[in-house]
């Protein structure tokens, strides 16, 4: 895959979080989504994620979060995703009885 390919794969997994919980410019038009719209577009996102993860490690040998900003960003970006993976299912889970289903009210 090609550098553009690549860079365009992980701008479209980070839009997938912006699509959950609606983020947008001001004035813009938006759609409400559920909860469980919304753990999907967290869980894709979290999948190329640790996709990414496994081919670089495979690739490099390395499997330790590289010393330096970027890495450092990185690993945080990875555990940031998941944080949020987990999060909205345990949400889910605790607002599900009182019929609360979207994220972004």
């Amino acid at each position: 895959m090609s550098a553009p390919q690549e860079c365009a794969h992980v701008l479209k997994a980070v839009g997938c979080l912006y699509e959950a919980f609606s983020v947008h410019d001001r004035d813009a038009h938006f759609l409400f989504k559920s909860s469980e719209e919304a753990i999907g577009l967290v869980g894709q996102c979290r999948e190329m994620l640790d996709e990414n993860t496994r081919d670089i490690q495979k690739l490099t040998g390395i499997h330790t979060t590289l010393s330096g900003l970027q890495g450092y960003l990185s690993a945080w970006t990875v555990a940031a995703v998941a944080i949020i993976d987990i999060g909205l299912y345990r949400m889910h889970a605790n607002l599900k009885q009182f019929r609360y289903d979207h994220t972004n009210q």
